[in-house]
């Protein structure tokens, strides 16, 4: 049976880095019929700021009876139910889509309709077309990788830079690699100590950007940022700050989406803060800090994240990225 390691690790890799999880097995008990309690291990999940809980049966069960169960541990807690299972065939993910039931099936594929989620790993990782998208650890290594003069790294200067974990940090490198971005070569003493090594700027970013998104995840105004949140200046601020575009009447900040719960007491409407210019914040998938410069999120997150580009703009981020023009192709 599939265990809360490799559940975790997948949801990790491919929809939050930073997801947490505790047993619920106790409040399962509390709340649902013997039946139902017993059939499960019960996980309380939060990620993205939000919680939900995965159900793993603890025996094979019918469609049927997984999807009856998981409704009424909905309906009896309150959470989001995510159903962990070994395998899935093409009707039951079928008929789990229709029904908007969330599963996840560990190293292959999830769907959590609650975050708006679903996600199915590629068969091969050896091609670069089966990779549309990076995973939100990937992108930001990508990024940190991109920006450095120097094109070899080992995983201890990423993690160290980034605040990640090794695992991340692994999967990232070996992601790049299955799109031939980077490569890698053993060295040491051991033996053990992978050097990994990428394509020249110009051509790492011209074959990598196509696999990047957007990190803005969220956006919202708020009556001021507290003291202890970490944040660097973003969006149109940052862009005009550092060129001479106008800059806008509010200042747009940019932290990471963690960051959320603590800004939730400050949030105003947007008529408000539009009103009172108030400041706006990017809450996005990856923390932008470790990346920034002078407080200034960096060059590529900055690009990605401004979705408005008329010829101002345009002729602002070529200013911006004069050093590197070819961030502009």
């Amino acid at each position: 049976m599939v265990n809360i390691k490799n559940a975790m690790d997948f949801i990790m890799e491919y929809a939050d880095d930073h997801a947490v999880y505790k047993s619920w097995n106790k409040e399962a008990e509390k709340v649902l019929s013997l039946q139902n309690s017993s059939a499960f291990y019960f996980h309380l999940v939060t990620i993205m700021n939000h919680e939900l809980l995965l159900l793993m049966p603890k025996e094979v069960y019918g469609l049927k009876q997984l999807l009856t169960w998981s409704s009424l541990t909905e309906q009896k807690t309150g959470y989001p139910c995510v159903l962990v299972l070994d395998n899935i065939s093409a009707y039951q993910m079928k008929v789990m889509l229709e029904k908007r039931t969330g599963f996840i099936v560990p190293g292959k594929q999830l769907f959590i309709p609650s975050e708006f989620l679903y996600m199915k790993k590629p068969a091969s990782m050896n091609e670069a077309t089966d990779i549309k998208h990076f995973a939100w650890g990937t992108q930001l290594v990508f990024t940190y990788m991109l920006l450095q003069s120097e094109s070899t790294f080992d995983m201890t200067d990423i993690t160290s830079a980034l605040s990640i974990s090794d695992m991340t940090v692994s999967r990232s490198l070996n992601e790049l690699k299955a799109v031939s971005l980077v490569s890698c070569r053993v060295e040491g003493k051991t033996g053990r100590k992978k050097v990994w090594t990428r394509k020249q700027q110009e051509q790492f970013w011209k074959e990598g950007k196509q696999y990047l998104r957007s990190p803005v995840m969220e956006q919202m105004y708020v009556t001021k940022i507290p003291k202890n949140v970490p944040y660097v200046m973003g969006g149109f601020s940052a862009l005009a700050r550092q060129t001479r575009l106008e800059e806008p009447e509010y200042p747009v900040y940019a932290l990471s989406h963690l960051q959320r719960n603590v800004l939730k007491p400050y949030e105003v409407s947007s008529d408000q803060g539009e009103m009172e210019n108030l400041p706006l914040v990017q809450l996005l998938r990856y923390d932008p800090v470790p990346l920034s410069k002078k407080g200034y999120v960096d060059p590529v997150t900055l690009i990605l994240s401004i979705q408005i580009k008329d010829e101002r703009v345009e002729k602002a981020i070529e200013e911006l990225v004069k050093d590197r023009p070819w961030l502009c192709s």
